[in-house]
């Protein structure tokens, strides 16, 4: 009757406002027929396994087709269990939205890389590439596993001076190549300043460095130029191929502690790699890239006469500092960095909702 029409709508929508917020779609019942599904705007990003293909429908189903999905950080997956998965969502997605969603992984080669290698031929450019670093940075390995680090790239940059920027063209060219035979849409880079790992005297010394030290290191170019030259030609051969790039982790890393095993630190300064960050983005927003997702670091900032204040709160639970990124890049998405399996953030839901509410992309 009318009376239970009216309470069933209403129960519908209940669960409809409920489940917004994780990103599931609730589809009616009385309208079977209906294939395309239209989510609520995503607010959170969570984790997808790879690892267990059948389970991929059901994960897909669960999460209510969002827009933007992210692969879990288990280390060293299948390539082509990878691929297979990446297939298989893009068919379910096509059938229910007509389109696919962003894929993000961490690949950033080297000490942070989930895929074990990738799929595909090794063309002439990544060719003439892994020549110079057998050459040249022996240590680095194999570019089609995914071995060499930021580190060991700018290592071949400095040995060959003459040819950096062609260098960076090629580099930036295979990195886009490798993550497209996977079937992902994006790419990342890592624009904190990097550095060599110390040498440690004792085994109490390195595992101190691991849990408080630079959580960047090796991950990142030394060079602030070379940062720049890199996240350039990443960024257009990325738009050329309709491929997002997750720019990580603003405002950078130096003299942070590890925020995977340490309380939340605070930026003091506007340094040379936050005013990197800056030039990059001011650089994508006036040359018309929007193809650039940046994800927040874990890190408060306190930078004096500046406008750059947070307060005790984590930069994307900040609404000064979000509403000022927002104003002044407004083609870029913002993310957190993964919030669910970092000891930096204490109070996990109360920085979810904040994030939500500053517009930012909530991963885990």
């Amino acid at each position: 009757d009318v009376r239970y029409e009216k309470i069933r709508s209403l129960v519908i929508q209940a669960r409809k406002d409920m489940l917004g917020a994780r990103n599931v779609a609730v589809v009616s019942k009385s309208h079977p027929e209906k294939k395309e599904v239209s989510p609520a705007k995503q607010s959170r990003v969570l984790y997808i396994d790879f690892v267990n293909l059948k389970g991929v429908k059901n994960q897909v189903e669960k999460l209510g087709y969002p827009d933007t999905l992210f692969v879990s950080n288990a280390k060293n997956q299948n390539p082509e269990a990878v691929k297979k998965s990446v297939d298989i969502v893009k068919g379910l997605y096509n059938k229910k939205r007509g389109k696919g969603p962003t894929f993000f992984m961490d690949n950033e080669n080297g000490t942070v890389q989930r895929a074990k290698g990738y799929l595909g031929d090794i063309g002439p450019i990544e060719e003439e590439l892994q020549g110079l670093l057998d050459e040249h940075v022996p240590n680095a390995k194999s570019l089609h596993e995914g071995k060499p680090s930021l580190r060991s790239m700018e290592l071949l940059f400095e040995e060959l001076p003459e040819r950096q920027g062609e260098l960076i063209e090629m580099y930036a060219e295979v990195r886009i190549k490798k993550e497209k035979s996977l079937g992902l849409n994006s790419v990342s880079l890592v624009l904190d300043k990097g550095a060599d790992v110390p040498d440690f005297s004792s085994k109490k010394e390195e595992e101190k460095y691991r849990k408080t030290g630079d959580v960047i290191n090796v991950r990142g170019f030394k060079s602030a130029k070379l940062r720049k030259m890199y996240a350039k030609a990443l960024i257009s051969k990325a738009s050329e191929q309709g491929m997002k790039v997750l720019l990580k982790h603003f405002p950078g890393h130096e003299g942070i502690r590890n925020p995977h095993s340490s309380p939340l630190d605070t930026k003091k300064e506007l340094n040379l790699e936050m005013k990197t960050f800056l030039e990059i983005l001011d650089w994508a927003n006036t040359s018309g890239k929007k193809n650039v997702v940046v994800m927040l670091g874990h890190i408060k900032l306190n930078i004096p006469k500046t406008d750059w204040n947070s307060g005790d709160k984590v930069i994307f639970a900040s609404s000064k500092i979000m509403n000022k990124l927002h104003k002044d890049y407004p083609n870029v998405t913002f993310m957190t960095d993964d919030i669910g399996g970092m000891d930096a953030i204490e109070n996990k839901e109360a920085a979810r909702k904040a994030a939500v509410k500053n517009k930012v992309l909530v991963l885990n």
